[in-house]
């Protein structure tokens, strides 16, 4: 798997990343990004216009996993050098993928002076929420995105 910023022409193949795990979760019966509104929020154009904030997994010649990756996150106090990883999506017919990607962004964050890695996850997806918490992101709080969004903030010490 290679790893990279995204590129402008990513965003069509970032957005259909979702659309497929959007698609995912209804096929499973799981309640998060297809019962929250998600797709219009982060609409084909969010993508575009937040292009430069993506990393990318590649297999092949595909994009199987992004995620944005900022320097801040109105959500956190900004009380230490962390990344805040936003959008992760992983292609659901390429397992791994998404620990992958969280694996070179942890890299990327140590080799960047980082000390923390946060994220959240929806507070009503536990099978996410143990998935992250294997990968040592803990609980720190709850946060809000809407009406329809609560989240656990979580958060990896480097």
């Amino acid at each position: 798997m290679e790893f990279r910023q995204a590129m402008s022409g990513d965003a069509e193949a970032i957005f259909q990343l979702i659309v497929r795990r959007v698609e995912w979760m209804e096929q499973k019966g799981l309640r998060q990004w297809n019962q929250n509104g998600y797709l219009e929020a982060y609409p084909l154009d969010y993508f575009q216009q937040h292009i430069g904030d993506f990393w990318v997994a590649i297999q092949g010649k595909r994009i199987v996993a992004a995620a944005a990756l900022l320097d801040q996150d109105e959500n956190w106090p900004a009380d230490q050098p962390a990344f805040y990883l936003h959008n992760l999506v992983s292609d659901p017919d390429c397992s791994g993928a998404g620990g992958a990607l969280l694996d070179f962004v942890e890299a990327l964050a140590r080799r960047q002076g980082k000390v923390a890695l946060r994220l959240d996850s929806d507070i009503n997806n536990r099978q996410l929420g143990q998935y992250y918490e294997k990968r040592g992101f803990l609980p720190q709080g709850q946060c809000s995105d809407g009406p329809y969004y609560t989240g656990i903030m979580r958060e990896k010490a480097l």
